[in-house]
């Protein structure tokens, strides 16, 4: 048994085929609004984590996250909950969320997504 790669422990066995977005499917939903999951400066003890960069660092090509305006940290709470439920639900079925099997996308107040690049 080999030990894991320290730089990419994402890679199974030190190979080229990434376990996350490739065996494991990856589905990021976060609030616009998030400061808790999303910091944009370090923090006190040299925390930073801004989830683009999370998203960026997985391997695979199945992945796909979205941004919501306007939520935060608890959008399960929120005036978003149905649609990150529903969410939820067809990137478990099918593997896709309205159309999509990877990439990034802001989705706005009024339900319009606009692609990341």
């Amino acid at each position: 048994m080999s030990a894991p790669c320290p730089s990419q422990v994402n890679y199974l066995a030190c190979g080229n085929r990434p376990v996350l977005g490739d065996h494991v499917p990856v589905l990021i939903l976060y609030g616009g609004e998030d400061r808790t999951a999303v910091t944009r400066t370090p923090m006190p003890d040299g925390l930073f984590f801004p989830v683009p960069d999370l998203y960026k660092a997985i391997g695979g090509t199945r992945k796909l996250m979205f941004c919501f305006e306007g939520s935060g940290h608890p959008m399960v709470w929120e005036t978003t909950a149905k649609t990150v439920h529903q969410f939820s639900k067809l990137w478990f079925r099918n593997g896709t969320v309205d159309g999509l099997g990877s990439g990034s996308c802001f989705r706005e107040l009024d339900g319009n997504l606009i692609q990341l690049p």
